[in-house]
């Protein structure tokens, strides 16, 4: 499988070229270009994320916890002292470190259904959720910032695919297979479960039309130019 510096590399790198073809043709401005490329960015280690102990569940609890704090302060900084939002700010990100990322390694099995093309959807909406509600983005936004998510992800699998083909003795790995699949074949309860979550997911977020609207206003051929040029 691809290492940690491979994952967010080449993630980094692929998000960049699509953060910046939107940004050259004037679709985003280049503060919206950076978020989505860090996304982009980020999403290249989350399929590890049921990794117990890589450096990529580290990095996605830190950032999870730092997001949930984050929260914190956008939803109550209004109604409570200061000292009281840092109190809550600093337990929550604790909680999130760790407290829920123990029970979360000792509930998940590497290339299990983080490792599957069905938790890209779930990915995405829950990065369309968070950004709609908590940082009050704009739906067409939202969605953006999902896609980006998708891309990076979809990248971290299949990187893991491309390095169990060895090409120098002509052969596959044994871990063929075990991170381009379309859900975890060796716990259905555990892909159903998640294929419901998907679904309910889809029913509360903010709806896709300007999204759509978006992608149809886009300088497509001014992104081709950019691109080629």
């Amino acid at each position: 499988m691809a290492d940690f510096h491979t994952h967010i590399g080449v993630a980094a790198a692929g998000s960049a070229l699509l953060a910046s073809t939107l940004l050259a043709a004037e679709a985003i401005s280049p503060g919206q270009a950076i978020v989505l490329w860090a996304l982009g960015a980020g999403a290249g280690l989350l399929p590890d994320i049921d990794s117990d102990s890589s450096r990529s569940i580290r990095w996605i609890f830190n950032g999870l916890g730092v997001l949930a704090a984050l929260s914190v302060l956008l939803n109550f900084y209004k109604g409570f002292p200061i000292y009281i939002i840092w109190a809550a700010m600093g337990f929550t990100f604790l909680a999130i470190r760790y407290g829920a990322m123990p029970l979360f390694a000792a509930w998940t099995i590497h290339r299990g259904i983080f490792h599957s093309l069905l938790v890209l959807p779930f990915y995405a909406l829950c990065t369309v959720l968070i950004a709609d509600h908590i940082f009050l983005l704009e739906p067409w936004l939202s969605w953006l910032a999902g896609i980006f998510v998708i891309f990076g992800a979809f990248i971290h699998l299949l990187l893991d695919e491309l390095y169990a083909v060895d090409l120098e003795g002509v052969r596959l790995k044994s871990s063929f297979g075990t991170a381009l699949k379309p859900f975890s074949f060796n716990n259905l309860p555990v892909s159903v479960a998640m294929l419901v979550l998907v679904m309910s997911l889809a029913s509360i977020v903010p709806p896709v039309e300007p999204f759509l609207a978006f992608i149809d206003g886009v300088r497509w051929h001014q992104m081709l130019s950019m691109a080629i040029l």
